[in-house]
């Protein structure tokens, strides 16, 4: 057996390992109310918005950017819930970066109730 291949057997394993834990946090700014549970009793949009991040070491998932980016202002976020997913793409680029990119796709879902007309 070469020895060459068998010293990058471990570090396959190890990049594997670190790329696969991953936390994030959930943040926002202002201009929506997020909620991780149920609010108000009303009408709502169920919703799934997906972001890429890269080179990005916070884990910080702003929601309220995305949910602005597809509704705009105002109204509520409720039911919040964020998924980290790790796609084959991502994994190559942290392979051939040696970790370094820490590449991941946050999927957020939820439930957006539009505000009250004036």
């Amino acid at each position: 057996m070469n020895p060459r291949s068998a010293s990058l057997g471990p570090l396959f394993v190890a990049l594997a390992l670190v790329s696969g834990c991953t936390f994030a946090r959930i943040y926002s700014t202002s201009g929506n109310t997020v909620a991780l549970t149920t609010l108000q009793q009303g009408e709502s949009e169920s919703f799934t918005l997906s972001k890429h991040m890269v080179f990005d070491y916070t884990g910080a998932v702003d929601v309220q950017e995305l949910v602005r980016s597809k509704y705009g202002a105002g109204g509520t976020v409720e039911n919040v819930s964020i998924k980290v997913k790790s796609t084959f793409g991502d994994f190559m680029l942290n392979l051939i970066t040696l970790g370094l990119a820490n590449s991941k796709h946050f999927e957020v879902t939820g439930d957006y109730i539009r505000p009250p007309s004036r």
